[in-house]
């Protein structure tokens, strides 16, 4: 029997009453009837989410089944939940430039920590701009930080080691561009120069996204992550950035001038 919600749901589903329902359904099914309780799950169904109260009656060999479409319901939780993380990533951003007397690759990759702590982005690095003796500019790596479940550390020693010119890796990507760059997964780019590819891959690492670091217009450096999980681009993640990249550039120059201050004061 199924009353007229229920004969919608399984007419989405291609089920007749008394036909087989999907195996979509047979893990929760199976453990009503073996631990002879009512079960509370949500299926994902045709594109929408359902919350199901399997309750059993096995001496007469049935379940009835009550279920929601929580569809919405969800996705606005989901939506908070997304939101109460950028919150607590820009308060920790902005608590660590404000009140840090650190230097500032400490305090760097205590950012990168943070913002990968709270996401599920595994590793992170920031570069800046340096001249070499030859009087010419690269980026180079002057924090790094990736998730202690990440037991390869090649990409970390290659990422420290390396000199990139303008348009060469991501971060080189992003300087000759001035803008930011998201990639929603490294393996399927075949045009891309990117060093690293192939300790990368190693890893396991798909999703990467870096942010430009200017002050008054002048090109700082790049701020990078990577994720081992496929991200489609997230504008709410590039919106935070672009708010916290003007703190992070205050506090580098600012840390910068106190460093020649305190030089010249020494010197004389």
């Amino acid at each position: 029997y199924a009353n007229v919600a229920a004969k919608k749901l399984l007419d989405e589903l291609g089920v007749a009453i008394e036909g087989l329902l999907p195996d979509t359904f047979k893990e929760s099914f199976s453990a009503a009837i073996a631990t002879e309780e009512k079960i509370d799950t949500i299926l994902k169904i045709a594109e929408k989410e359902y919350e199901f109260l399997l309750v059993p009656f096995v001496d007469s060999g049935y379940i009835n089944i009550y279920g929601v479409d929580v569809t919405d319901k969800l996705k606005t939780e989901n939506l908070a939940k997304e939101s109460e993380k950028r919150l607590k990533i820009q308060y920790t951003i902005a608590d660590l430039l404000s009140a840090s007397n650190e230097p500032i690759p400490y305090t760097l990759t205590k950012i990168i920590e943070g913002f990968c702590s709270t996401t599920d982005w595994n590793c992170g690095a920031f570069w800046v701009v340096k001249q070499s003796n030859s009087l010419k500019e690269s980026l180079t790596c002057i924090s790094y930080w990736q998730s202690p479940e990440i037991a390869d550390r090649e990409f970390e020693t290659q990422t420290k080691e390396l000199l990139l010119e303008k348009g060469i890796g991501l971060p080189g990507k992003i300087w000759n561009t001035e803008k930011f760059l998201w990639l929603h997964d490294l393996t399927l780019i075949e045009d891309f120069n990117f060093p690293r590819a192939k300790n990368a891959a190693k890893i396991g690492f798909h999703g990467a996204f870096g942010y430009p670091i200017f002050f008054k217009g002048k090109f700082l450096g790049v701020i990078e992550f990577f994720s081992s999980n496929v991200h489609k681009p997230n504008m709410d993640i590039i919106e935070m950035f672009e708010a916290s990249s003007k703190q992070i550039a205050q506090y580098i120059t600012r840390k910068l001038s106190e460093e020649l201050i305190k030089e010249s004061e020494e010197k004389y």
